[in-house]
């Protein structure tokens, strides 16, 4: 929804696609051979700290404290947004772990950060529109209130304070 604030609960998650969104156009740049990029292995080897540092958790966050307050409100229909949720998890856990197990070699390297630079950007731009929103719309302000302290809880255990952001305010994408 275009110029929908997103909820402080979900603000930290939007400041990590943020990030996210980042780490694809650096790894389509480099891809793509763009100046502004690294080459293509230091962009690899640069996605994984970042994958193992915050990508990961991220989805875990989203696995482990999102998902199971949302479950009970969404419809039948609503469904197939947690099987795409999960599907795109799924790929992203593993092109990344393919990744670090065994990098293509040099003349499929490039194709391999450009797919996965591609479904970075569609998944976070879908769960900003769509799934964020649907989420929005579907807790209440008590359950927002659970999200909030939950992920703040995830985030502290598992990231350290520096993962938890300012309260308040709206995060844009």
């Amino acid at each position: 929804m275009p110029g929908l604030k997103r909820h402080p609960a979900l603000q930290d998650l939007s400041r990590d696609h943020q990030l996210i969104l980042l780490e694809a156009r650096g790894l389509r740049w480099a891809a793509q051979g763009d100046r502004r990029g690294q080459a293509a292995a230091q962009a690899a080897a640069a996605f994984l700290r970042f994958w193992r540092s915050i990508g990961e958790l991220h989805l875990r966050e989203e696995e482990e404290v999102l998902l199971p307050l949302c479950r009970p409100h969404l419809s039948p229909a609503d469904e197939g947004l947690v099987a795409r949720w999960l599907a795109d998890h799924a790929w992203l856990r593993e092109a990344s772990a393919a990744l670090e197990q065994s990098p293509p070699a040099d003349n499929r390297l490039a194709a391999a950060l450009e797919a996965l630079s591609r479904r970075l950007h569609d998944h976070v731009r879908w769960e900003e529109r769509t799934l964020f929103a649907r989420v929005q719309e579907a807790l209440s302000a008590e359950e927002m209130d659970r999200l909030a302290a939950q992920s703040q809880a995830f985030r502290l255990r598992w990231r350290g304070p520096s993962a938890v952001g300012p309260a308040g305010g709206a995060c844009a994408l």
